[in-house]
């Protein structure tokens, strides 16, 4: 298999891309040659010579208070020139097929690098909440 991923410097493509190297498949940047499947997080590359082209989905904009649906419009088109979807989490996956149809196109959820089972067995550290949640990150308004 060789796999078109666009050079741009995004983490999860980066990790993304270091893992299929590492594991055997042919990767490449130069949208000039042929390639079996891309995989981009900005866009479909406007090239013929790509066979599948498959969309990295992070979510998609619900703030009522911004122009949600203004902004929407290039995520929808860009899911919709795909040929299928790797969304970030679950989350991600709801609120686009709430926000921007019922999304007909296969499609899979790769979460950013993590492994959701790592997190299964650990135990919260005993306090008087029933739930606890900690982020260790500075998030858009559209992942709040």
């Amino acid at each position: 298999m060789f796999l078109y991923m666009s050079p741009e410097s995004h983490p999860f493509m980066t990790k993304l891309y270091n893992h299929y190297a590492d594991n055997g498949v042919s990767v490449g940047t130069d949208k000039h040659k042929k390639y079996n499947y891309s995989l981009t997080c900005l866009g479909v590359p406007k090239t013929n010579n790509i066979k599948k082209k498959i969309a990295r989905v992070d979510g998609c904009y619900f703030n009522t208070r911004i122009r949600y649906k203004e902004k929407n419009c290039s995520i929808h088109k860009w899911i919709s020139k795909g040929d299928g979807i790797v969304f970030q989490s679950s989350f991600a996956k709801e609120f686009c097929n709430r926000y921007l149809g019922n999304i007909d196109k296969p499609s899979t959820i790769i979460f950013n690098g993590d492994d959701p089972l790592f997190y299964k067995n650990l135990v919260s550290i005993e306090n008087k909440y029933d739930i606890n949640f900690m982020a260790s990150a500075i998030w858009r308004p559209l992942k709040r």
